[in-house]
């Protein structure tokens, strides 16, 4: 589903605020706290953090549990003391920089995904263990 122009531009200017505010430093915050800033249902808050993701505009990490996340704003650039969207560089160009990017990017999109299953597995084995109990 594609992310309404209006709800991306907000998590833009959201991620920007707060990289300002950890002087580009990663972050870790509630996603209750994106929510309720935003005034997003947790539906789209979830496509929206996606999307940032895909778009290369943000890296996320689970965080100390299931509410929070550590999160590294990659694809912003300061302008004119505001940051915005950098623009997207083709991901075939022949570029050797442009390659090394998107397999770096592709990397922390995997070990993100990784730490997330590794995180569902250690819940379900819990669940199971209290179930035989």
């Amino acid at each position: 589903m594609k992310l309404k122009e209006k709800t991306h531009k907000k998590f833009v200017e959201f991620f920007a605020e707060k990289n300002r505010a950890n002087r580009d430093q990663e972050f870790e915050i509630a996603f209750s706290e994106i929510q309720r800033t935003t005034g997003t249902a947790s539906v789209t808050l979830k496509r929206a953090l996606n999307k940032l993701v895909e778009e290369g505009i943000i890296s996320m990490v689970p965080g100390r549990n299931s509410r929070y996340a550590r999160f590294a704003v990659l694809g912003l650039a300061s302008s004119g003391g505001h940051l915005t969207e950098t623009s997207k560089q083709e991901p075939h160009s022949f570029g050797s920089s442009s390659w090394e990017q998107e397999i770096d990017l592709l990397k922390r999109r995997l070990r993100s995904q990784e730490i997330a299953i590794s995180l569902l597995q250690d819940r379900l084995a819990n669940l199971e263990e209290k179930l035989k109990l």
